[in-house]
C-alpha cells in the first residue's frame, strides 16, 4: 500500500537515545547498559 504522505525519520546518536523520554533517562540506560557488560565480562572471565 503506498503511502499518500511520505513519512519523517528522525536520527538518533545511540539507541538509547531513541527509547528514552528524557536524556537523564539516555544517560541511566548508557549507565546500566555498561555496568551489566563489564559484570558479564567478569562473570566470563
Amino acid at each position: 500500500m503506498k503511502r499518500k504522505h511520505p513519512t519523517k525519520s528522525q536520527g538518533f546518536s545511540s539507541v538509547w537515545d531513541a527509547i528514552a523520554d528524557t536524556p537523564e533517562e539516555a544517560a541511566n540506560l548508557r549507565a546500566r547498559a555498561d555496568l551489566m557488560r563489564s559484570l558479564t565480562d567478569f562473570i566470563t572471565t
